[in-house]
């Protein structure tokens, strides 16, 4: 994937596809991603995506993502945050305004518009609905 940092990527299980299609992913939790997948991929292990530019400091009790900060690198006008997640691989990493005030050790939760979420087959191939009609016929 073309990008930096790059973009997160975890595994993750189709439970209900069609239009939207519900991944689940790190620790049970749900996401709702605007992309129709066929029947056929229920249950079939994906990898889920999300862009470090793309996740936002939560508000309320919805999130995609809950962890504590590992550590942060300030960029100046921008910030890298660094949150383990609970997953043995990488770190989940997201860029925030360097004016946001973020410690190692915090909680946090994250966020990211539904639209801004991915899904890949097991060829590293995006769903998209154009692809996933396809993948149906």
């Amino acid at each position: 994937f073309i990008g930096s940092p790059a973009m997160n990527i975890l595994p993750a299980t189709i439970d209900k596809s069609g239009d939207p299609t519900v991944v689940s992913h790190v620790g049970g939790r749900k996401a709702t991603v605007p992309i129709a997948t066929p029947a056929s991929v229920k249950g079939a292990s994906v990898s889920f995506g999300v862009r470090p530019e793309d996740l936002m400091i939560a508000t309320g009790t919805d999130y995609l993502f809950e962890g504590t900060v590992d550590y942060v690198e300030q960029l100046g006008e921008v910030q890298l945050v660094y949150v383990d997640i609970g997953r043995s691989e990488l770190p989940l990493v997201t860029k925030l305004p360097g004016n946001v005030e973020v410690k190692r050790g915090a909680a946090l939760r994250l966020n990211a518009d539904a639209g801004d979420l991915h899904i890949f087959d097991a060829d590293g191939h995006s769903f998209t609905l154009h692809e996933a009609e396809a993948r149906a016929a």
